[in-house]
Order: structure tokens, then C-alpha cells, then sequence
């Protein structure tokens, strides 16, 4: 029972970080159906240690759902794939460390390249 008490009591200070930096958003290498994620880490680490990052991503910035529970990584970028194209999307990620997952930071949002729609016409000019 002593060692349950001492590992509970050397956590007792470590609060979940704050939020992360500033998220950014860009078009995807396929930009039709992907969106490249980068922030940097929190500048309050909670007195933790980072280990992952929770990624949310809404498609009408209140509605939000986890893209990733967890990271698993120290990583500030991501990639998010099989999104559909031509459709307008926000993300919102958060550091998480012992403590568990902190606060967000910004919500911004992107929109995936419309797919081309081929008619099988002919252009005239």
C-alpha cells in the first residue's frame, strides 16, 4: 500500500497542460481529401510531461468529434485523410500528458478542394 500512496503522491502536482500554439491549416498532397495540421507544443506543460496530442475536427465548428484520441507523439503536425472533397472542416487540437488531455486552441477551418467534375464537353473559347 506504501508504493500505491508514493506514485499517487508524486503526481500530485502535474495538472493537464494549457492550450497548444497557434493551429494552422494547409491543403493536403492530395488536397481534394486531405488537410495538413501543425501547432506548436504548450508553453504550460500542467509541470508534465507532453506525450500526445487529442485532434477534434467538426464540420460545422460546434458539432465535434475525436479525429485522434491520442498521438501517441510528441509530433506538432498532421496529417487528416479521407475527408470529402469540396467540404469546409474545423480542427481543434490539445496536449496531453499525465494528467490527461488540457485545453484547446484556436478552431480554425479549412475546405478541401472541390472535386473536378468532368462533363465530357468541349471547351470553346
Amino acid at each position: 500500500m506504501s508504493f500505491l500512496l508514493s506514485v499517487v503522491a508524486g503526481q500530485a502536482g502535474v495538472k493537464v497542460p494549457g492550450a497548444p500554439g497557434t493551429l494552422s491549416l494547409a491543403n493536403g498532397t492530395d488536397d481534394e481529401t486531405q488537410i495538413n495540421l501543425s501547432w506548436s507544443a504548450p508553453s504550460d506543460t500542467g509541470g508534465g510531461t507532453i506525450s500526445g496530442y487529442k485532434i477534434q475536427i467538426s464540420t460545422n465548428g460546434s458539432s465535434w468529434s475525436d479525429q485522434v484520441a491520442d498521438t501517441g507523439s510528441t509530433g506538432t503536425t498532421y496529417t487528416a485523410s479521407s475527408l470529402t472533397n469540396g467540404t469546409q472542416y474545423w480542427f481543434r487540437v490539445a496536449g496531453i500528458n499525465e494528467a490527461g488531455a488540457g485545453a484547446y486552441g484556436n478552431e480554425p477551418n479549412h475546405t478541401t478542394v472541390a472535386a473536378f467534375a468532368a462533363t465530357g464537353g468541349t471547351i470553346t473559347t
